[in-house]
């Protein structure tokens, strides 16, 4: 993992050969790519669809492939660590702000290629883990490393 954890989990979003590689998701046919999940938890930006949003499945776009009774809702990070139910977790968990935005990507589509790579399969999501000529694994190593940090601590509140 990277010591400096947002810049790490950044890059493996970002900046490595899969970022804008699309995958679709098993549960809720959701398709979108690392660098666009990066952008929807960490500062989403005002008139962009992104995939499964609105939370309100009613104003899904017609014809939507989406599964669920409900959608995501696109929160700037700022906002979100000043709802007062997430400070009060923030504060019991000792969570870092580092680990919230994991937590989050952890809790959306990514799950998928973080699951493939600890797993190895299935097959589709360890081929999102490469870049389009099956190479350069991105294994999300710092990434995972601050979701497990995060875990351990909400598993001692």
């Amino acid at each position: 993992p990277n010591p400096r954890i947002r810049e790490g989990c950044e890059k493996e979003h970002t900046a490595r050969k899969n970022a804008r590689r699309l995958f679709t998701t098993s549960n809720y046919n959701v398709t979108t790519h690392p660098a666009l999940e990066w952008e929807f938890v960490v500062d989403p930006k005002s008139g962009v669809r992104y995939p499964h949003t609105p939370v309100d499945k009613s104003m899904w776009p017609e014809n939507c492939v989406w599964k669920g009774e409900h959608g995501r809702e696109a929160v700037a990070l700022k906002e979100l660590l000043e709802r007062k139910e997430i400070k009060k977790q923030l504060e019991l968990a000792e969570l870092t702000v580092d680990e919230v935005i994991c937590l989050r990507l952890y809790t959306g589509p990514m799950f998928t290629l973080y699951n493939a790579s600890l797993r190895g399969f299935p097959e589709k999501d360890v081929a999102a883990l490469c870049d389009e000529n099956g190479k350069n694994l991105n294994k999300y190593e710092t990434t995972i490393f601050c979701i497990a940090s995060a875990v351990t601590k909400l598993s001692k509140v």
